[in-house]
């Protein structure tokens, strides 16, 4: 059994390092989230980019697995590291190399008592490691889409009396954009108004690329604006007053959700006071009548 272990690893480091040294056909795209890589990422990327191949075998190119992560990506814009191809190739790499590796470890250390595991726990430990290489590539999507659609939806009210100031100065729409581009700078919200910009000038009307946009920020108040503003301007009503009421709901929302929060916030002190404070606060207060009871004792 011994041998079937070694043999098992020799094949995973084999993989692996044909994945790293192995030459490439095409050339590698260079990335906004290539070049935001560091440490582990960064050392993987070959290994990442020479896998597509391997994923684009086993699953076709543009899969639906792969169209589900891509549509998911367009919300985090450039903050993730990953592609979606890349994210496949990751996970096809780890449960081509790690899992296998594991599970004859494991069945060697069982099986020669090495280990002080039963069969069910083995068994156990390589499902959690499958299902750990399956889902830690995409665990942190979700929460970067839920804070950058938060950063969005907070200087929205912002964006949008910027937006009503240059209309009334009677500049259009795509100008007043640039405009607010300009002014915000840095941020979520910036880096959406230039990919609506880079977009019109692109080919894409309009409406698409301000539809695409609320797409990518999620339903509320940006969903509800941007619809607004495509309405007004295909029935060419005026539009700087309706942002200026759009800008002063989203303020007025936003004041109620602080207020929200606000009420919600001694509920939740309750259990870390319980479990922290109140137990020292007793030890304080009953703490020396307790010794001096010992000591009379």
């Amino acid at each position: 059994m011994l041998w079937l272990a070694f043999l098992f690893l020799f094949f995973s480091v084999v993989i692996v390092a044909y994945a790293i040294a192995a030459p490439r056909e095409d050339a590698v795209v260079d990335s906004h989230a290539l070049r935001s890589r560091r440490g582990f990422l960064l050392w993987i990327s070959p290994a990442m980019q020479r896998s597509e191949a391997w994923v684009h075998r086993l699953f076709g190119y543009n899969s639906a697995a792969e169209r589900t992560l891509r549509e998911k990506l367009k919300g985090v814009g450039g903050a993730y590291p990953l592609e979606a191809n890349e994210i496949l190739s990751l996970q096809l790499l780890g449960l081509a190399t790690l899992v296998p590796a594991l599970a004859v470890l494991l069945f060697f250390g069982v099986f020669e008592k090495v280990v002080d595991l039963s069969w069910g726990q083995a068994v156990l430990a390589v499902v959690l490691l499958a299902a750990a290489v399956v889902v830690l590539p995409i665990l942190p999507i979700d929460s970067l889409v839920k804070a950058r659609r938060a950063e969005i939806t907070r200087k929205w009210s912002f964006c949008l009396d910027l937006l009503a100031i240059a209309l009334s100065s009677g500049v259009g729409l795509q100008s007043a954009l640039e405009r607010v581009a300009a002014a915000i700078e840095t941020g979520a919200l910036a880096q959406e108004l230039r990919r609506v910009l880079n977009e019109i000038r692109l080919g894409a009307s309009r409406p698409q690329a301000l539809r695409g946009f609320a797409r990518r920020a999620g339903k509320g108040d940006v969903a509800t604006s941007i619809e607004m503003i495509v309405q007004s301007e295909t029935l060419g009503t005026e539009l700087s007053s309706i942002l200026s009421e759009q800008a002063q709901t989203a303020r007025a929302k936003a004041m109620q959700e602080v207020e929200k929060k606000a009420l919600q916030a001694p509920v939740k002190m309750i259990l870390p006071m319980a479990i922290f404070i109140f137990p020292s606060i007793l030890g304080v207060l009953v703490g020396p009548l307790f010794i001096s009871y010992l000591q009379q004792k």
